[in-house]
């Protein structure tokens, strides 16, 4: 059974429906992963056993509170519980998702910026030129890619004394 992947859950919660993001890379009888979702991203390790995924999160909002889900994948479906501290199970229910609606839900999951924040996609640039350049005007020219994508930037720079 192929369990790695990513996949789209939906927690059935008392204060409703939570939707998350979760990536999985299965190997033997552990996994490593990410949750993106409304609790922030956080990364997770966990165990297998058979088609069943079992791993615990510490959740730092709403509140602080320690997180242990279980998860059982049949072909692309996945279902199980998430139990969070004294709150009880939340049913979870989820899909195997296709790489274009993997993409999808990692913009969606990105949230507001902040200082913490990590492109899920635009995270890995590799610059192709840096270089001082005097025309048309003094300045720093910096070009280059983003990897695994088609994505190219630029940048100008004025010299340091303009800023």
């Amino acid at each position: 059974m192929n369990l790695s992947g990513s996949w789209k859950v939906t927690l059935s919660t008392p204060v409703g429906a939570q939707v998350i993001r979760l990536r999985v890379e299965a190997q033997g009888e552990s996994f490593t992963g990410r949750i993106d979702g409304p609790m922030g991203a956080n990364d997770v390790q966990g165990k297998v056993s058979g088609n069943t995924l079992n791993w615990i999160m510490d959740v730092k909002k709403p509140i602080p509170v320690k997180v242990t889900f279980s998860a059982t994948v049949e072909g692309d479906r996945m279902s199980g519980f998430a139990k969070a501290g004294l709150f009880g199970k939340a049913p979870l229910k989820g899909e195997r998702l296709t790489e274009e609606a993997d993409r999808g839900m990692q913009a969606a999951a990105a949230g507001p910026v902040t200082a913490d924040s990590m492109d899920p996609l635009f995270n890995q640039p590799r610059i192709e030129i840096d270089e001082e350049r005097r025309e048309p005007a003094p300045h720093r020219y910096v070009h280059g890619v983003f990897a695994g994508t088609d994505a190219r930037f630029s940048f100008y720079f004025p010299p340091q004394d303009r800023y």
